[in-house]
């Protein structure tokens, strides 16, 4: 039988250093929303849910690590001798997977490298695992394929230093059939995939709450896109005796499908990709949707926007424009990124990378050129963002118990 140690990358990273990755996905609340908000930012060390996901779904032995050192990864890979390394990368810690690929290929010659996640198609790696995890994983392993099974995976958060309520997290769906310009998703998916059937949603809804668990988090880039799943969803959630709150993601036109008394009933906690205000994108209503977080936080929805300014079409103008806009929308957090062309996104083919630094694909930096906007002045505008949010509107924090 085949052995495999899954793992993420290795420490120091996130909330233990300010390192050149700290700005990667393994804190995206605090990094990329709230990091200007100080002792009120909400501070999470994300775990690599997937493969713990993976490895309840092989036959082969395995061992998942989360934020090892360098020194327990190569001790484990000492004392389990597996056949596989495999790692989650993403393009802002693809520096760090390669240099732990150059110490394990240096001290264990016999061991194979797995990249999967959303590293960029090249590197070090012996096998780049594009996809669907699971599925990939056992036809590499020559396993049957069969229903996926889904463990419970709680998450706890600190505010204010003090923990919350741990948080279930729901793997329902990888990709987006959107096909937006800049998602890289879509580009590795080629589309979308649900990892979990509609009965299998709600009966893990329910082994959480059977577990004390109230509060879930549904990791799925475009929740409400299905309307008929989505209301097999919702009438088990109406059927359970406990009230649940749900964090999901949502693009725009789809959540203002939604009757806000729905959305109430759910408890609905709603990441919402706004993409752009510019005066040269037109579908977003901009009255409307102000009109409708209104009256989602009437009722008690809370609202996370999410936007990006730098596109080679936005002026300087654009981009102020487009920061002003998103922050009169008033949302209790906002992210606000400089779009990024991930490699073979529609994004990626319009324009001129100028920076081969994948550790700055993170959203903060401008790494294509700008026909009229300097790195600097980009790079300089979202973090002014971030401090005019906070200036303005006060921390999230307090903006979410006052919707709440």
């Amino acid at each position: 039988m085949a052995r495999i140690l899954f793992t993420s990358i290795t420490k120091p990273v996130g909330i233990d250093c300010e390192d050149l990755t700290s700005a990667a996905s393994s804190e995206h609340i605090d990094t990329h929303i709230l990091n200007k908000q100080g002792e009120f930012s909400a501070r999470a060390q994300f775990n690599h849910d997937p493969l713990d996901l993976i490895a309840c779904n092989i036959h082969a032995s395995a061992v998942v690590l989360h934020w090892p050192t360098m020194l327990q990864l190569l001790s484990e890979i000492r004392r389990s001798r597996p056949e596989y390394v495999a790692m989650q990368v993403t393009t802002p810690t693809f520096e760090r997977a390669e240099n732990m690929t150059m110490q394990i290929k240096r001290l264990f010659p016999r061991v194979k490298v797995i990249y999967g996640g959303y590293a960029p198609e090249q590197g070090s790696a012996d096998i780049l695992m594009l996809g669907e995890g699971v599925s990939k994983m056992r036809e590499l392993l020559g396993e049957k394929q069969r229903e996926i099974r889904h463990p419970l995976i709680p998450l706890e958060y600190k505010i204010l230093y003090n923990s919350i309520d741990p948080i279930g997290i729901v793997l329902n769906k990888v990709g987006c059939d959107k096909g937006c310009r800049f998602c890289s998703t879509f580009h590795y998916h080629k589309g979308a995939k649900h990892i979990l059937s509609e009965e299998q949603l709600n009966s893990l809804v329910s082994r959480y709450v059977a577990a004390g668990i109230y509060d879930l988090t549904v990791l799925d880039e475009n929740f409400f896109r299905d309307q008929r799943r989505l209301d097999f969803f919702q009438e088990h959630v109406r059927s359970l005796e406990e009230l649940i709150d749900i964090t999901c993601f949502g693009c725009m036109e789809e959540v203002m499908r939604q009757p806000v008394e729905d959305l109430f009933d759910m408890g609905y906690h709603i990441w919402i990709g706004f993409e752009d205000f510019s005066s040269k994108y037109k579908k977003n209503d901009y009255a409307k949707v102000t009109d409708f977080i209104k009256e989602m936080h009437a009722h008690g929805v809370k609202i996370i926007a999410s936007s990006f300014i730098g596109g080679p079409e936005q002026s300087l103008a654009d981009c102020k424009s487009i920061i002003n806009k998103v922050i009169q929308i008033g949302a209790y957090a906002n992210q606000i990124n400089i779009e990024t062309p991930f490699k073979n996104t529609a994004l990626y083919d319009l324009i001129e990378i100028t920076d081969q630094e994948y550790k700055n694909y993170d959203g903060k930096h401008l790494v294509h050129y700008h026909p009229t906007v300097s790195k600097e002045e980009m790079e300089g505008l979202q973090r002014k963002a971030q401090e005019e949010e906070y200036y303005l509107l006060g921390p999230s924090l307090i903006r979410a118990m006052d919707i709440s």
